[in-house]
């Protein structure tokens, strides 16, 4: 009985820390969040509807080859907000690669929205070199999105980054400034 016991334990422990290796978790005092390769792979020729792509095997970055390639490469991104903001984006480590489109849960399945910042405070549409995208969520809620990425002869190989809203703002100035500077 208690070999029994210390396996039920054993195997819930195991199944629970499993389940939360994919998940990217935001955090309180936290002002930016990598994927930390906890997003996982979809690579396919053909551009397919996201109920095709719901049913495929994604797999780890280090088991999918990301050089060169041509054709769409999809993202799977678990985010789990353990902090008290609600409002995040989600950007890529690097900003060459033009063909993004992230795929958003709602009511209704999921809802595809091409590259940019939504402004929440008063509806603006925020367009800008890094590609961006606008997350809400709760506090304790996780949801899971798609990234879909066209890329022709590129190395798709960099990290997502996730931002507090405020900070991704103030970031985006910054670097706006330094560009300015520069070619001013």
């Amino acid at each position: 009985m208690k070999h029994l016991l210390f396996f039920l334990i054993f195997s819930l422990v195991i199944s629970v820390s499993a389940s939360q290796q994919d998940t990217i978790v935001l955090q309180n005092n936290v002002t930016q969040t990598v994927s930390n390769e906890r997003e996982s792979y979809f690579f396919t020729k053909d551009d397919i509807p996201i109920q095709q792509v719901l049913l495929q095997n994604f797999l780890l970055k280090k088991d999918i080859n990301l050089a060169y390639i041509t054709g769409w490469l999809w993202v799977k991104l678990v985010i789990k907000n353990d902090s008290d903001s609600e409002d995040f984006v989600l950007h890529t480590s690097d900003g060459h690669i033009s063909g993004l489109y992230l795929y958003k849960p709602s009511s209704h399945g999921y809802i595809m929205t091409p590259p940019k910042q939504h402004h929440s405070e008063d509806g603006r549409e925020i367009y800008n070199r890094l590609p961006s995208f606008y997350l809400q969520l709760k506090k304790g809620e996780a949801q899971t999105y798609y990234l879909k990425i066209n890329a022709v002869n590129e190395i798709v190989n960099f990290s997502y980054v996730i931002q507090e809203q405020t900070y991704f703002i103030e970031f985006i100035q910054t670097d706006y400034l330094i560009v300015g500077l520069y070619f001013g």
